[in-house]
């Protein structure tokens, strides 16, 4: 299934009570192939055509459900291939931060579901990212996040 907005992908997200990534990948029948066949600076890969994400074997998690996250939103928005680059964490395209800002939001629901919260205004943003070890520099990005919900 593809959406056109990452707003409408996000209110299906909501509407399928889901919130293991994981889990999200198989209600929305993409495949997850952790591999060592990408190269050292890619990170994750997302092929829409295919429906398949590849995430690179030498991420370990929990980092590794923000790619799933992340290379999920490319999957189900885009038609064209899109990869995750370690060599930059900060997103220089729209599609890079609106696929982090896809992939915050599953995160942040998953964590309140993890940790029983009943609104993600109990969060304390510094936790969040340690818990899934995700770099610091998306504090502000996670805490745009939460005021989204």
């Amino acid at each position: 299934m593809k959406y056109n907005t990452l707003d409408e992908f996000l209110d299906s997200v909501d509407d399928s009570g889901i919130t293991d990534p994981v889990r999200l990948c198989h209600f929305y029948d993409v495949d997850i192939d952790i591999t060592d066949r990408l190269p050292s600076n890619i990170l994750g890969y997302s092929d829409p055509i295919q429906r398949v994400i590849f995430i690179n074997s030498a991420v370990h998690l929990p980092f590794q459900y923000m790619l799933i996250g992340h290379e999920l939103t490319h999957n189900v928005l885009g038609e064209e291939p899109a990869a995750y680059y370690a060599s930059s964490y900060t997103p220089t395209l729209k599609s890079e931060k609106q696929a982090n800002d896809g992939a915050l939001y599953i995160l942040v629901k998953s964590y309140m579901d993890k940790a029983d919260l009943d609104s993600p205004w109990q969060i304390n943003v510094s936790n969040f990212l340690e818990y899934f070890d995700i770099p610091e520099m998306y504090f502000y990005q996670v805490e745009q996040t939460i005021r989204r919900l």
